[in-house]
């Protein structure tokens, strides 16, 4: 059965300019294809190009509709302050509207002059975001373009255009994987959110030095960790292998559950040291947060713990416990004996670096990502909501990975080129095909991730020329 078109309603008007006096009715058969194309009129994108002409007036370089191509009419003026980019000037400026008999009001596209519904150029906006990313506050983006421009933004302006690239910067750094090798470091920042402890974790590859995850919480628990591997592993696209922590117990009994319990755990020595310090200040009268110097009769003993936590090998490591523990147990100390069993159960963890060399020592860099996130200065203890503090680390997660990027990509790229030279050495060697498709694989899954990257930053932050 064939549709029937049912004839369009005769309209007198099209849109509010046909109130003005003087104008020709439409014509119902001469207009159809004008007034079916009006029906989805507010979804259309008009591809008009602007211009601007003596006595700063904006107005539509084509003469006819493009949909109807009758001849546009002038339709006044209307009045527009504009910033103009790279400190310019403040411009007063008189947009010519233009009309079709047809189609109605046309609407003037100024996206490459200003940003809709401001006053400001769009690279405005793309600046602050940059300057945010880098890890200025409001008030001091503020001041950069009072120095830069001579334009001062106010500072709410500011934060909404940083607020604007916040949602889809979350969405994207959730979706998207970055390069991993499998050995992680976990730590989190102490911070206060309206006076509030709050946490934010993170996790770091201790090889490839990108940040895979990062979530500012509320609590801090067993099921918090738990929630920021799993995000972080992007729905099983990357795999934990080792996890290097500081000796916190905060995450409860997370890695004896099923798809935790086969990562082998680290703890960082310097940590370890740092308690084994506090400990015997403790046994030797001296507040352990004191920065007092330990009397020399006591650093004997602290070395015998030294000793334990620095040996080079499986065997000398156990050697020195034995040691260490005769010494503990002639002092009959609960302080010394508190500290030697938190020496004893952390032993996996001590001498796991010895076996796989690619196990960090120390959490440093961690520790070296944290000082990267609080460059903002407000970050730890002046925050005022848990998204205000999750787009701060968002920014800065986005400004690391963003940078290390390039540089690791011509690394895979590189290793590529060594097996390629090798497999012109060797044509039938097995290992360098193999070689050579793996890192072909591997090029091709960066650049989808980088890719992402680029399109946000195309999108949000890259200023336009």
């Amino acid at each position: 059965m064939k549709r029937r078109i049912q004839p369009p309603i005769p309209v007198k008007q099209t849109s509010l300019n046909k109130f003005l006096p003087g104008l020709s009715p439409v014509n119902p058969r001469k207009d159809y294809i004008a007034f079916c194309m009006m029906q989805d009129h507010h979804a259309f994108k008009s591809s008009y190009t602007i211009g601007i002409r003596e006595g700063n007036i904006i107005e539509i370089n084509e003469r006819r509709c493009i949909r109807c191509q009758k001849k546009l009419l002038k339709n006044g003026f209307n009045k527009r302050i504009i910033e103009l980019d790279l400190g310019a000037g403040r411009f007063v400026f008189h947009l010519q509207r233009k009309r079709c008999l047809s189609c109605g009001e046309i609407k003037i596209d100024l996206s490459s002059i200003v940003r809709a519904g401001s006053l400001y150029h769009d690279n405005y906006a793309r600046r602050a975001r940059q300057h945010y990313k880098s890890g200025l506050t409001p008030v001091q983006i503020q001041r950069a373009f009072i120095t830069d421009f001579n334009v001062k933004i106010s500072q709410s302006t500011i934060v909404r255009w940083v607020n604007i690239a916040a949602k889809p910067l979350r969405e994207m750094l959730e979706q998207t994987p970055v390069p991993s090798s499998g050995y992680w470091a976990y730590d989190e920042i102490h911070m206060r959110i309206r006076g509030v402890k709050c946490y934010d974790l993170s996790t770091i590859d201790v090889v490839t030095g990108f940040i895979p995850g990062n979530r500012v919480s509320p609590r801090l628990g067993r099921l918090q960790g738990r929630n920021l591997l799993v995000a972080a592993k992007r729905n099983r696209q990357l795999s934990i292998n080792m996890l290097v922590m500081d000796g916190t117990n905060a995450l409860g009994g997370l890695f004896h559950t099923r798809g935790f319990d086969k990562i082998t755990l680290a703890r960082c020595l310097l940590h370890l040291k740092w308690n084994v310090c506090k400990k015997i200040k403790l046994f030797a009268g001296i507040p352990e947060d004191s920065f007092k110097r330990l009397p020399a009769r006591y650093k004997t003993l602290k070395q015998r713990f030294y000793d334990v936590i620095d040996s080079p090998d499986e065997t000398r490591t156990y050697i020195t416990l034995e040691i260490l523990r005769t010494m503990v147990d002639r002092a009959k100390d609960k302080i010394l004996t508190r500290c030697f069993k938190d020496i004893e159960v952390s032993l996996p963890k001590i001498i796991a670096w010895q076996r796989d060399p690619r196990i960090p020592k120390t959490n440093n860099k961690m520790e070296n990502s944290h000082q990267h996130i609080e460059y903002y200065r407000s970050f730890k203890r002046r925050m005022r909501t848990i998204d205000g503090g999750q787009r701060v680390a968002d920014y800065r997660v986005f400004d690391k990975n963003f940078a290390l990027f390039p540089a690791y990509v011509d690394k895979i790229w590189q290793k590529r080129c060594e097996w390629k030279v090798n497999l012109l050495e060797e044509p039938y060697d097995g290992i360098a095909c193999g070689a050579i498709s793996y890192y072909f694989r591997e090029i091709n899954r960066l650049n989808r991730w980088y890719g992402n990257y680029c399109a946000f930053w195309e999108q949000y932050l890259a200023v336009r020329a």
